[in-house]
Order: C-alpha cells, then structure tokens, then sequence
C-alpha cells in the first residue's frame, strides 16, 4: 500500500521495487520516505534506545582510519529480495576532489568505491552499470538520521 500524507510525496509499506528506486537515482530525496520492515524497525529502535556511544560518534570511529567506508545498511529500507541496501560514509566529503555526489563526476567516484570495495561483502562478478546494477541517491538534511556524517544510500541490484 502506498499513501500520501502532508510531510511526504508518499509512503510505501510494501518492499521498494528496483523501478522505484530508479526514480531516485542520483537525487536528493526529501519528499519521499522508504520504511523499513516491521522487524527491522523494531530492531533500530532497540538498538537507539540502547546506544552506549551516539551513533554519528560510531561512524566517525568507523572512519578513522580512512577517507569513507562502504558499508551493509543494518537497518536498511524494505527493499524487494534481489537488492543489497548499502551505505558509503565520507569522514569529510570534498566536492573539489570528488565532485558533486549526484552529477556524472560524483557518479564516476561512487562505481570506483563499489569496483574496489564490494568484494569484501560477497559481492562480485558484477559490471558496475549505472541504473542497471546500482542506484544511489542521498537523503535531504531533514530526511536524515545522521545529518552531521555526509553518507548516501546505494541499492545493488544481484
């Protein structure tokens, strides 16, 4: 079931289709919210409410010995059963050396991140194709469960 409130474009409750996600590609997404599965969700809510140490704090220790990670989603987007939802985090984005993440040059960064660092992640075999195998797309400040960290989202299609 997909719904319209007054915060967002739409809702969807069912697993986020590859041809959904397709509509996001290389964009800015604020008027859309993705969920999470039931249990998922109730698993990131556990893991909040139970946090020893903040969670942009986690990421910054995750990052300190490198410029970005590629890592699994753990409490990634309902997503249909052929897609990997996986997130690269930058310790300090810088859009003169990498471009702007969204344009051609931004795009030219993130299929070298996934050629170099997909493999430690089972992930392999695969011609990296924009549209065809991968799609990302970063979510608006207010969409944002870590704003202070730059992150996208990258959905890879197996």
């Amino acid at each position: 079931m997909t719904t319209i409130n007054n915060d967002y474009d739409f809702i969807t409750y069912e697993k986020t289709t590859w041809d959904i996600l397709k509509l996001y590609h290389r964009k800015e997404v604020a008027n859309v919210r993705f969920l999470r599965s039931a249990d998922v969700d109730e698993k990131y809510k556990y893991h909040l409410a139970n946090l020893k140490i903040p969670l942009a704090e986690q990421i910054y220790n995750m990052l300190d010995n490198c410029d970005y990670a590629l890592q699994p989603n753990n409490f990634g987007y309902n997503v249909s059963d052929e897609i990997i939802h996986m997130c690269i985090w930058w310790k300090k984005y810088n859009e003169a050396t990498y471009g702007n993440i969204l344009d051609s040059t931004g795009n030219k960064h993130i299929k070298q991140i996934l050629e170099r660092d997909s493999e430690k992640y089972g992930i392999q075999n695969i011609k990296w194709k924009e549209l065809e195998n991968y799609i990302y797309f970063e979510n608006a400040p207010s969409n944002k469960s870590i704003p202070e960290i730059k992150h996208i989202h990258v959905f890879i299609k197996i």
